[in-house]
């Protein structure tokens, strides 16, 4: 039987409480925990917009949100590609 660490006590005493009694539990308090679920950070699954940077004093812009048909299809083959990998080891 392992021993159960304090982390992972506190996690399955705070299953069924309110929001309010989890902060409490945990010690977290009225700290502002909603950057740790912002979803516009690389790779969130949205469009990217296009960059503009200056280079050697010319300004260029970047059309990446032209890609973005492009990249979603790469995501759904690599999907696919990881749904067989996976397929596979679960048969071998």
């Amino acid at each position: 039987m392992t021993k159960e660490n304090d982390w992972s006590k506190k996690g399955n005493d705070a299953v069924g409480k309110s929001d309010q009694e989890v902060r409490d539990s945990l010690n977290i308090g009225d700290r502002d925990l909603s950057r740790a679920f912002k979803q516009d950070r690389f790779l969130s699954g949205g469009c990217p917009s296009d960059k503009s940077f200056s280079l050697m004093g010319h300004s260029v812009t970047m059309p990446l949100s032209g890609m973005c048909s492009w990249l979603q299809v790469l995501g759904n083959i690599l999907v696919a590609i990881t749904f067989i990998a996976c397929v596979f080891i679960v048969v071998r």
